[in-house]
Parts: C-alpha cells; sequence; structure tokens
C-alpha cells in the first residue's frame, strides 16, 4: 500500500519527467531503469577505486616497513608478497 509520502515522492518525479517532456508511462520506466543501472554502474566503480587505493595503501606500508628494517638493521628483509599471502616462495 502506498503511504502519503511515498505517493508524493512518485508524483515528483513522474512530474520532473513530464516537464522534460517525457509522457509515456514506459518510457519513464524505462528512463528510471536506465538511471538506476548508470547509479548501480557509479557505486561499483567508486567500489572498485577505493579497494585498490586499499590496496596500494597496503604495498606502500610494507615498502615503508621494509625501507625502515633495511636502514635500522642495514640488511635487506625478505618480504615477498608471496610470503605475505602463504604462498612458498619458490612457486612463480
Amino acid at each position: 500500500m502506498l503511504t502519503g509520502e511515498i505517493r508524493s515522492q512518485i508524483d515528483q518525479i513522474w512530474n520532473a519527467f513530464w516537464s522534460g517532456g517525457i509522457s509515456n508511462p514506459l518510457e519513464v520506466i524505462e528512463q528510471i531503469t536506465y538511471l538506476l543501472f548508470l547509479k548501480r554502474l557509479d557505486e561499483q566503480e567508486i567500489a572498485e577505486e577505493l579497494k585498490a587505493n586499499r590496496e596500494s595503501e597496503g604495498q606502500l606500508f610494507a615498502i615503508r616497513v621494509a625501507e625502515l628494517i633495511h636502514r635500522e638493521t642495514g640488511q635487506r628483509p625478505l618480504l615477498l608478497w608471496r610470503r605475505l599471502r602463504g604462498e612458498r616462495a619458490n612457486s612463480a
């Protein structure tokens, strides 16, 4: 059942399409579907960008730790990503 608030929001959307020249209900549904698709695509892209930023920050942190160990001990640390992921160092 539609409440007054939801009905009001639907009317506002309908009026926006109507004033933009779209009066066919099928076209309105098509446009809304397209807008929802674009919104979801944008959300996924933002999520992927955030994920890439987090991964690059993790790599930079590991490099900084390695540099600190090298500076303090004078030895190069064996910080291989394969070791950090739990893989064997010999495997390619």
